[in-house]
Protein backbone atom coordinates (compact mmCIF):
# COMPACT_ATOMS: atom_id res chain seq x y z
CA UNK A 1 0.00 0.00 0.00
CA UNK A 2 1.28 3.16 -1.05
CA UNK A 3 1.00 7.04 1.05
CA UNK A 4 0.83 10.42 -0.85
CA UNK A 5 1.20 13.64 0.95
CA UNK A 6 -0.08 16.42 -2.04
CA UNK A 7 0.61 20.26 -1.49
CA UNK A 8 1.17 23.46 -3.18
CA UNK A 9 3.62 24.69 -0.44
CA UNK A 10 6.03 23.52 2.32
CA UNK A 11 6.04 26.03 4.72
CA UNK A 12 8.12 26.84 8.30
CA UNK A 13 6.20 26.05 11.31
CA UNK A 14 4.78 29.58 11.52
CA UNK A 15 3.76 29.93 7.76
CA UNK A 16 5.91 32.88 7.73
CA UNK A 17 8.38 31.40 5.44
CA UNK A 18 7.85 28.99 1.97
CA UNK A 19 10.86 26.15 1.65
CA UNK A 20 9.71 24.77 -1.50
CA UNK A 21 6.31 25.56 -3.91
CA UNK A 22 4.50 23.76 -7.09
CA UNK A 23 3.74 26.10 -10.19
CA UNK A 24 2.05 23.41 -11.48
CA UNK A 25 4.41 22.35 -13.72
CA UNK A 26 7.77 21.85 -11.63
CA UNK A 27 9.04 22.51 -7.59
CA UNK A 28 10.80 25.29 -6.95
CA UNK A 29 12.74 26.73 -3.52
CA UNK A 30 11.42 29.34 -1.80
CA UNK A 31 13.33 32.10 0.32
CA UNK A 32 13.18 30.03 3.18
CA UNK A 33 15.72 27.74 2.13
CA UNK A 34 18.98 27.93 4.15
CA UNK A 35 21.89 29.86 3.35
CA UNK A 36 24.35 26.92 2.05
CA UNK A 37 21.77 24.52 0.86
CA UNK A 38 22.33 22.90 -2.68
CA UNK A 39 19.64 24.24 -4.94
CA UNK A 40 20.43 22.34 -8.19
CA UNK A 41 22.72 20.51 -9.70
CA UNK A 42 23.85 20.48 -13.76
CA UNK A 43 25.99 18.27 -15.48
CA UNK A 44 27.54 16.97 -18.91
CA UNK A 45 29.93 14.79 -19.95
CA UNK A 46 31.82 14.09 -23.16
CA UNK A 47 32.75 10.95 -24.24
CA UNK A 48 34.67 10.61 -27.73
CA UNK A 49 35.69 6.89 -28.40
CA UNK A 50 38.81 7.55 -30.72
CA UNK A 51 41.29 10.42 -31.56
CA UNK A 52 42.70 13.12 -29.04
CA UNK A 53 42.30 16.53 -28.47
CA UNK A 54 45.08 18.95 -29.47
CA UNK A 55 45.19 21.83 -26.43
CA UNK A 56 46.98 24.67 -28.06
CA UNK A 57 48.04 28.26 -26.45
CA UNK A 58 45.28 29.90 -28.12
CA UNK A 59 42.76 30.51 -24.90
CA UNK A 60 39.22 29.02 -25.98
CA UNK A 61 36.37 26.25 -25.42
CA UNK A 62 39.27 23.66 -26.81
CA UNK A 63 37.13 21.16 -26.15
CA UNK A 64 34.42 22.56 -29.07
CA UNK A 65 31.41 24.34 -27.62
CA UNK A 66 28.62 21.19 -27.77
CA UNK A 67 30.73 19.34 -26.78
CA UNK A 68 31.02 20.12 -23.09
CA UNK A 69 29.23 22.51 -21.43
CA UNK A 70 26.13 22.98 -18.74
CA UNK A 71 22.61 24.82 -19.34
CA UNK A 72 21.67 26.49 -15.98
CA UNK A 73 18.83 28.86 -15.13
CA UNK A 74 19.56 30.36 -11.50
CA UNK A 75 17.14 31.98 -8.98
CA UNK A 76 19.14 34.58 -7.78
CA UNK A 77 22.39 36.57 -8.47
CA UNK A 78 22.64 36.18 -4.34
CA UNK A 79 23.73 32.61 -4.21
CA UNK A 80 27.11 31.10 -5.73
CA UNK A 81 27.81 28.66 -8.64
CA UNK A 82 30.28 25.64 -7.60
CA UNK A 83 32.09 24.65 -10.91
CA UNK A 84 34.05 20.95 -11.03
CA UNK A 85 35.61 19.82 -14.06
CA UNK A 86 37.43 16.56 -15.04
CA UNK A 87 39.66 15.96 -18.03
CA UNK A 88 40.96 12.65 -18.19
CA UNK A 89 43.76 11.37 -20.71
CA UNK A 90 46.42 13.93 -19.87
CA UNK A 91 49.72 14.45 -21.80
CA UNK A 92 52.30 17.19 -22.17
CA UNK A 93 53.69 14.88 -24.99
CA UNK A 94 56.73 14.27 -23.70
CA UNK A 95 57.90 17.59 -22.91
CA UNK A 96 59.00 19.49 -20.29
CA UNK A 97 56.98 23.00 -19.23
CA UNK A 98 54.38 22.14 -20.87
CA UNK A 99 50.85 22.38 -19.07
CA UNK A 100 47.25 23.78 -18.78
CA UNK A 101 45.75 26.88 -17.94
CA UNK A 102 42.24 26.40 -16.75
CA UNK A 103 39.02 27.68 -15.71
CA UNK A 104 35.50 28.99 -16.77
CA UNK A 105 33.45 31.48 -19.29
CA UNK A 106 29.70 31.63 -19.42
CA UNK A 107 27.52 33.25 -21.83
CA UNK A 108 23.52 33.79 -22.48
CA UNK A 109 24.05 32.15 -26.00
CA UNK A 110 24.26 28.78 -26.48
CA UNK A 111 27.31 28.49 -28.78
CA UNK A 112 29.52 30.63 -26.20
CA UNK A 113 29.89 33.87 -28.07
CA UNK A 114 29.87 36.76 -26.05
CA UNK A 115 31.35 34.95 -23.20
CA UNK A 116 32.49 36.07 -19.66
CA UNK A 117 34.89 34.79 -16.99
CA UNK A 118 32.87 33.27 -14.39
CA UNK A 119 35.16 33.36 -11.05
CA UNK A 120 38.04 35.52 -9.35
CA UNK A 121 40.15 34.59 -11.90
CA UNK A 122 40.45 33.51 -15.27
CA UNK A 123 43.04 30.65 -14.80
CA UNK A 124 42.36 29.00 -11.30
CA UNK A 125 44.08 26.14 -12.05
CA UNK A 126 46.86 27.25 -13.45
CA UNK A 127 50.07 25.63 -15.25
CA UNK A 128 48.14 21.75 -15.00
CA UNK A 129 50.19 18.94 -15.13
CA UNK A 130 53.28 20.86 -15.53
CA UNK A 131 56.74 19.32 -15.47
CA UNK A 132 60.33 20.68 -14.82
CA UNK A 133 63.17 18.96 -16.33
CA UNK A 134 64.65 17.67 -19.32
CA UNK A 135 63.17 16.72 -22.17
CA UNK A 136 61.25 12.99 -21.71
CA UNK A 137 59.84 13.67 -19.11
CA UNK A 138 56.07 13.62 -19.29
CA UNK A 139 52.91 12.88 -18.41
CA UNK A 140 50.34 10.64 -20.48
CA UNK A 141 47.41 9.41 -18.62
CA UNK A 142 46.83 11.80 -15.97
CA UNK A 143 43.44 13.42 -15.43
CA UNK A 144 42.99 16.98 -14.53
CA UNK A 145 40.42 18.11 -12.02
CA UNK A 146 40.05 22.00 -11.21
CA UNK A 147 37.09 23.97 -9.45
CA UNK A 148 36.26 27.13 -8.82
CA UNK A 149 33.18 29.22 -6.67
CA UNK A 150 31.40 32.33 -8.51
CA UNK A 151 28.61 34.42 -7.93
CA UNK A 152 25.61 33.54 -10.13
CA UNK A 153 25.83 36.45 -13.04
CA UNK A 154 22.29 36.28 -14.23
CA UNK A 155 18.66 34.89 -13.14
CA UNK A 156 18.34 34.39 -17.64
CA UNK A 157 19.77 30.57 -19.02
CA UNK A 158 23.34 30.61 -18.86
CA UNK A 159 25.49 28.33 -20.93
CA UNK A 160 28.76 27.53 -19.23
CA UNK A 161 32.34 25.59 -20.12
CA UNK A 162 35.79 24.93 -19.33
CA UNK A 163 37.84 27.29 -20.79
CA UNK A 164 41.53 26.76 -21.39
CA UNK A 165 44.89 27.36 -23.26
CA UNK A 166 48.38 25.17 -23.55
CA UNK A 167 50.78 27.19 -21.00
CA UNK A 168 54.29 27.91 -22.25
CA UNK A 169 53.40 28.19 -25.71
CA UNK A 170 53.32 24.36 -26.16
CA UNK A 171 50.42 22.27 -27.55
CA UNK A 172 49.37 19.26 -25.39
CA UNK A 173 46.16 16.80 -25.28
CA UNK A 174 43.61 15.71 -23.79
CA UNK A 175 41.92 12.00 -24.41
CA UNK A 176 45.23 10.63 -24.93
CA UNK A 177 44.85 6.90 -26.60
CA UNK A 178 41.18 7.20 -25.63
CA UNK A 179 39.33 4.03 -26.51
CA UNK A 180 35.29 3.19 -26.33
CA UNK A 181 36.09 1.88 -22.60
CA UNK A 182 37.70 4.98 -21.15
CA UNK A 183 38.20 8.36 -20.26
CA UNK A 184 34.83 10.46 -19.99
CA UNK A 185 35.72 13.87 -19.24
CA UNK A 186 32.69 16.08 -16.56
CA UNK A 187 31.13 19.06 -16.06
CA UNK A 188 29.56 19.83 -12.60
CA UNK A 189 27.35 23.45 -12.22
CA UNK A 190 25.65 23.92 -8.58
CA UNK A 191 24.21 26.30 -7.89
CA UNK A 192 24.07 26.75 -3.38
CA UNK A 193 21.76 29.05 -1.89
CA UNK A 194 23.40 32.38 -0.65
Amino acid sequence: MSSEIKANSIQDKTGTRVLASDSGSAWSWGAGVPSGSVLQIQTDVYAPTSGSIDITDTEGFQIGASNLKVTITCSSTSNKLLIQCLLPAYSNNDENGRGIEGGFQYSTNSDLSSNVLLGQKKWPFARGGYVSGSSGQGHTGRTLNWLTVADVPSTSTIYIAPYMKAYNSSNVKLFTDVSSDDSVATLVVTEIKG
